[in-house]
């Protein structure tokens, strides 16, 4: 039951029943369920006229069971008075709701782990910005105690390595997540104190407080942004060209900026250095780069993204190989 494409023919009635029925078929050993779901997404409005029976393996002779339809969703939500695009939520929520209420009723659910994530949120996709900072909730009973918060830097690459811990195996030493399971017990463990986040020619180093984002294109591309911004400014219209050298593919929003809008949701795009108090600044507006109150963090940021990438097999702007050849400007 898998959707292989962002929604086109997006059957989340037929998504769940598969769910369901293989947890059914899997009840008595240990199974591994990974349900990717394109939800939510930006056809808002297009799933209500949806027939029922195309799925993305063709058309099917009976409607779905297991969860609600998506036209059920919009009618709870305009009883509810809420946004029409809220629906995908509330349809997504039900399709989770379907499978806890398939464990609760196998009396597995105290022994399953069930995690609920995403791979961007929506400001700042393809960027090193906000989208990197995603959702994360789990649940198992037996193992988590229901309120916990984790105040630690996680990526999703720990979800492997803690799925291999809980299942007794070892992860391999080259793997750089680590097993979450320590924190999900409540403990106090040795853990990671920066991520590096990465995409195009965009690198960045995160702590618990501080965002450091480094651009260092090659100078083709930095051809393409430099005609671009002649460009734009000639034409009093927002830039086009974005740091990977693309440019925006949806000419039909009027001055729509670059790919996804970042350069308007994210002020300080084209700057080739950037520095986030992401304790006072979580939306990422206030470049406070070369700013006299936080050069010693800017330094240090700038040594740890060095140290981060002194494994890599190629160099990166001035961050050579090697964390010692650092510059600090």
């Amino acid at each position: 039951r898998i959707c292989y494409d962002n929604p086109r023919v997006m059957n989340l009635e037929w998504v769940t029943e598969g769910a369901i029925e293989f947890i059914d078929e899997n009840k008595s050993r240990p199974f591994y369920l990974y349900l990717p779901l394109p939800f939510p997404h930006a056809q808002y409005n297009k799933f209500a006229d949806w027939d029922i029976l195309a799925t993305p393996a063709g058309m099917i002779d009976e409607e779905p069971a297991g969860q609600m339809t998506f036209k059920e969703a919009c009618r709870i939500n305009r009883f509810k008075l809420l946004d029409k695009r809220k629906s995908m939520g509330t349809y997504l929520d039900d399709c989770v709701g379907a499978i806890c209420r398939k464990l609760a009723e196998l009396d597995i659910s105290d022994n399953t782990l069930i995690i609920i994530t995403s791979d961007q949120q929506s400001r700042g996709k393809f960027t090193t910005y906000e989208s990197c900072h995603i959702p994360c909730i789990m649940y198992c009973p037996s193992l988590i105690k229901a309120g916990t918060s984790i105040d630690e830097l996680c990526l999703l690459n720990d979800i492997p390595a803690t799925a291999i811990d809980l299942a007794g195996g070892k992860n391999p030493e080259y793997y750089d997540g680590k097993s979450m399971k320590q924190l999900m017990l409540g403990k106090k463990v040795e853990w990671r104190n920066s991520l590096l986040l990465e995409i195009a020619y965009s690198k960045a180093v995160v702590t618990k407080d501080f965002k450091y984002i480094a651009l260092r294109p090659p100078g083709d591309i930095i051809e393409l942004l430099e005609n671009d911004a002649i460009e734009s400014n000639r034409n009093k219209k927002n830039r086009q060209v974005g740091w990977d050298g693309s440019k925006n593919p949806h000419p039909y929003y009027d001055n729509y900026g670059v790919r996804y809008g970042a350069s308007l949701d994210f002020p300080y795009y084209f700057d080739y250095d950037q520095l986030y108090n992401l304790s006072e600044d979580i939306y990422e507006q206030d470049n406070v780069y070369n700013n006299k109150e936080y050069l010693g963090i800017q330094a240090e940021l700038k040594l740890e993204l060095g140290k981060l990438l002194a494994d890599f097999p190629h160099n990166f702007g001035e961050f050579k190989t090697q964390a010692e050849t650092v510059l600090i400007k």
